[in-house]
């Protein structure tokens, strides 16, 4: 009887994180922004992070190219030039048929 109540509580553990993640509940958000400027030389991408997707502040993350994510201001001038050069150079990649591969 008591496997039976230890396999029954571990299920019901398994099966909550199984409904947070796929819920979208477990995310991975910035809690505040840098403001110190990133050279587009270090950078590979970057994720947009929104509060309409369960995140407390809008940012941007910028992916460097030793996989550190940093947060910085959607709303500064130098991100949304970075933001373009990225999406630019991707867009160039893909017309030239380099294989472009998500961020980490």
């Amino acid at each position: 009887m008591k496997w039976d109540e230890r396999a029954a509580g571990w299920m019901r553990v398994v099966l909550f994180h199984i409904a947070v993640t796929q819920a979208g509940l477990a995310n991975d958000c910035c809690l505040s922004v840098g403001k110190k400027e990133i050279a587009f030389s270090f950078l590979t991408g970057y994720e947009i992070q929104d509060i309409a997707k369960g995140c407390a502040i809008n940012a941007v993350v910028l992916i460097t190219r030793k996989g550190l994510k940093l947060c910085v201001a959607a709303t500064d001038e130098w991100v949304k030039k970075v933001v373009a050069r990225i999406d630019k150079e991707t867009e160039r990649c893909k017309s030239n048929s380099f294989q472009v591969t998500p961020s980490l």
